[in-house]
């Protein structure tokens, strides 16, 4: 896995335990090779001049998750502008997308999970009833993680839980396998060791499917296998 420097602040912010590592391990999803993201970065970049509409939008909230994971000033001027432009066409999924990727922004790169928490509440209080079950997956993943930083361990489970049924209904195996996976850490926290072991051992059989990208996969096994292994400690 590619430790990035906010990698490192969150770790100093939360402490050398299963907190952090909880964090680090769903970074690590987007954590793939720099090259490679750079490259994507490029590529998008040189299609703007051509983009139009919704098109645009989508381009621009590509850009902004990227770089949330390399420069978040970045990362937040092309939310921004994404927000802006989704707005003023009321292109209403465009428009969540964006505000979702300021809620991760806040958590991931800065670590302001209270503003997180804000932005996500704000998010469902004005679209749960018409965003759809992946855009709203997306929003209850960054409450989860907001509120397990911030020690709600009860109210991130609740948000996890709900995750997990969405993407059921959606098929989206990754959001379930991180959700999974929060539950597993908060379960630690709690000192349910044998819970914590069977949910992070759940996540890994999740994300063992073809039908996740190979080096996802291989970052999140590796992670959840270092907290097991934590956890299999304590067990003993």
């Amino acid at each position: 896995m590619r430790v990035f420097p906010y990698h490192i602040r969150c770790i100093n912010k939360a402490g050398t335990n299963v907190f952090s590592l909880a964090l680090c391990l769903l970074l690590s999803l987007s954590s793939v090779p720099g090259d490679a993201q750079r490259a994507k970065i490029d590529s998008i970049k040189k299609s703007l001049p051509y983009l139009h509409d919704s098109a645009l939008v989508d381009a621009q909230n590509a850009l902004s998750l990227i770089y949330t994971y390399l420069q978040p000033d970045s990362a937040k001027y092309y939310a921004e502008k994404a927000y802006r432009a989704a707005f003023s066409m009321n292109y209403l999924e465009g428009l969540i997308i964006a505000l979702n990727n300021k809620a991760r922004i806040e958590g991931v790169a800065l670590q302001n999970f209270s503003l997180q928490e804000k932005i996500c509440l704000q998010i469902l209080q004005q679209y749960k009833n018409v965003a759809g079950m992946n855009l709203l997956a997306d929003t209850y993943m960054n409450l989860a993680l907001a509120l397990f930083f911030q020690g709600y361990f009860d109210r991130s489970t609740e948000a996890c839980t709900t995750v997990i049924q969405l993407s059921q209904k959606a098929g989206n195996k990754k959001r379930m396998g991180e959700a999974t996976a929060i539950l597993g850490s908060i379960s630690f926290e709690k000192g349910d060791y044998e819970k914590s072991f069977q949910d992070l051992n759940k996540s890994l059989d999740i994300f063992k499917s073809k039908t996740i990208p190979t080096t996802r996969q291989l970052c999140w096994r590796r992670s959840v296998t270092c907290i097991v292994w934590q956890v299999t400690i304590k067990l003993r």
